[in-house]
This record gives C-alpha cells, structure tokens and sequence, in this order.
C-alpha cells in the first residue's frame, strides 16, 4: 500500500441482513471548504467488489458536490456478504498528498 495518496486503501460495507445495493452517494475530497477541497486529493476511481469478485471500476467527477455512484446493475447482498471498495486512482491535491472523502452512503433499493 502507498503512503500519501492512499492508493489500495479500502472502505468495506459488510451486510448483517440481506439487501439490494444499486451503488452509493459519495461527497469526494475533504469538503469544508473550497480551499480545502482544492488542497485535498479526491478518489478519481475504485475498484468495487462483491465478496472480493470485482464488479466495476467507476470514475468519479473531481466536485465538491454529492454525486452518484452506479453499479452497472443492482447487487443482492445476502447476510454477511460484503462490498468493498478500493482507491486505485486519485486527482491530487494542489497542496497534500492524503486522499479524503467526506460522506459516503449506501444505496439501498
């Protein structure tokens, strides 16, 4: 794993019920303020698996602002199942190396 960018850095969602996932809403970078977006890496992609089977690479927009994050099609998660997603490309920071996100949600059908 790199230092810095946080490249091969996970986030996993494991489930205690089952449920159905479309894909996530996700404000990208350190988001208090425009300065410190700017200054902050953001997640440019991530490797989105399902019980460590890879489901899609999704390329997020460089905003500030809540977006969507769509699975190519709805994922049924059974109790105990997991989704995990991995940072494998970032937009760098004007000033740090450290890659943030602010909110990250699951969509939930």
């Amino acid at each position: 794993m790199d230092e810095g960018y946080g490249y091969g850095e996970t986030i996993t969602l494991k489930t205690s019920d089952t449920c159905t996932v479309s894909g996530f809403m996700i404000m990208n970078g350190y988001c208090s303020s425009e300065p410190a977006w700017e200054n902050n890496s953001r997640v440019r992609k991530f490797l989105a698996s399902r019980n460590s089977s890879p489901v899609c690479v999704p390329e997020l927009e460089d905003t500030s602002y809540s977006q969507a994050m769509q699975f190519p099609e709805v994922i049924t998660l059974d109790t105990g199942d997991s989704i995990t997603l991995e940072i494998i490309e970032v937009y760098p920071g004007i000033r740090y190396d450290d890659t943030a996100i602010s909110e990250l949600s699951c969509t939930i059908d």
